[in-house]
């Protein structure tokens, strides 16, 4: 069977064919077409889309003090579902992605992928995991409404992504101890991170949670939800944020008190 994929880098179609067999293989046989033209163009013509809003998004990230390394986050998307990023934050970002197009007809699409990302998350309370894509799809979609001037919504996902950070312990990732006392702690514990970049991305996910907690404190003029003063279950202790690609190269960074 040949076996079509989109190239991310070049945005072409690949094709791999199949082995050739010098063997006789008998009459020829009438086979079964399981997938249409019309459906493999659309299959095709999806993956491209998909592709080419990431590519949107990507020069605009910084700008979200979105933390997310390029080369892995597009890898995901040839990897199996269940090892892709959360769909709120695949969602949140091909959202950001036909805002910034400043495009019609990409523009149109915004009420779909939000609609998506919303969706997504209230799946996830009913399942937590990927908690450090769903933080991350929170500030995003938190920043949306608010450039929309949907200052309710927007303040709604922006503490839902500071209590999710405090919970998970995302400003405790320079501490060897974790606190007690907590009888449900155990409910609310990362794994941890696989390598160098995952805790980066996670250090990142905090400072961006940290940052977008500051602008909806000033914005509102409310109390801040993450406190940065010494002591107490909400103390920071974080490395300072840096590039992502600075975290490509294991290194020891030294915990912010």
């Amino acid at each position: 069977m040949i076996e079509f994929r989109p190239d991310v880098a070049t945005g072409q179609v690949l094709c791999r064919f199949p082995p050739t067999h010098v063997h006789n293989p008998g009459p020829l046989r009438a086979r079964p077409v399981l997938v249409s033209d019309h459906q493999f163009l659309e299959s095709i013509q999806s993956s491209l889309f998909v592709l080419n809003r990431l590519e949107t998004f990507i020069p605009h990230r910084d700008q979200l003090f979105c933390g997310l390394h390029v080369e892995r986050l597009r890898n995901s998307l040839r990897r199996p579902v269940e090892e892709q990023r959360h769909p709120m934050l695949m969602n949140a970002i091909f959202l950001w992605a036909c805002y910034f197009s400043r495009t019609p007809s990409l523009n149109q699409h915004e009420p779909l992928y939000l609609s998506r990302a919303t969706e997504a998350f209230h799946d996830w309370l009913r399942g937590p995991t990927k908690v450090v894509d769903v933080i991350q799809g929170c500030c995003l979609l938190s920043q949306y409404y608010l450039v929309n001037g949907r200052i309710m919504e927007g303040s709604y996902y922006a503490s839902t992504a500071a209590t999710l950070a405090l919970q998970w312990g995302l400003h405790k990732q320079g501490s060897e101890r974790r606190d007690v006392g907590m009888g449900l702690e155990g409910s609310f514990t990362l794994p941890p991170a696989q390598d160098s970049i995952e805790r980066g991305e996670r250090i990142l996910a905090f400072w961006q949670v940290f940052c977008l907690d500051r602008c909806w404190s000033a914005a509102l003029h409310r109390p801040s939800l993450i406190s940065d003063g010494p002591g107490g279950l909400s103390s920071i202790i974080v490395p300072w944020p840096q590039d992502i690609i600075e975290y490509e190269v294991v290194r020891d960074c030294r915990p912010c008190v």
